[in-house]
């Protein structure tokens, strides 16, 4: 990511590789209505968000505030987060999410030849593959282990 900021830095004026690096740290607040792909992404990002929580609050038995209604919903997402829900391994949820994340950026490039939404998609692409170079099982199931642990120990003493 650092190597592909430098050439854009070099590459890009001011405001557009302002635009990528944005994108590419995940500060989508200051630059979601700069043009119909970020506008499209932030949109994208945040129904996600959303229905990835209204999930998360029903498999908890939570009532929510706010629970969006069937209009305001993308079916799609809801069924790539029924899907990522139903996922025993956090792992295959994560990977689930950042591949449906992928294919979206993806879509949303598929007209461009090579302008900035061309490099706006290869920020988030880059994003997610660092993200996944982070997962490791050795390290995911050890940490896994120690907070079972933790928990296990808090069950006892009360």
């Amino acid at each position: 990511m650092e190597r592909f900021l430098d050439s854009c830095e070099q590459s890009m004026g001011t405001r557009d590789y302002s635009l990528v690096r944005d994108l590419a740290t995940g500060n989508l607040d200051s630059i979601k209505q700069e043009c119909a792909f970020l506008t499209q992404w932030n949109n994208f990002i945040v129904t996600l968000k959303q229905s990835l929580h209204e999930a998360r609050a029903l498999a908890l038995s939570r009532t929510d505030d706010h629970v969006s209604s069937a209009s305001d919903k993308d079916f799609h997402i809801e069924e790539v987060v029924k899907l990522v829900m139903q996922t025993e391994n956090p792992l295959e949820s994560e990977l689930l999410l950042m591949r449906f994340q992928w294919e979206k950026a993806e879509e949303l490039l598929s007209t461009r030849v090579f302008d900035r939404e061309v490099l706006f998609t290869y920020a988030i692409q880059l994003a997610l593959l660092e993200r996944k170079a982070l997962f490791t099982p050795l390290e995911g199931n050890a940490e896994f282990k120690r907070l079972f642990s933790n928990l296990q120990s808090i069950i006892k003493s009360i």
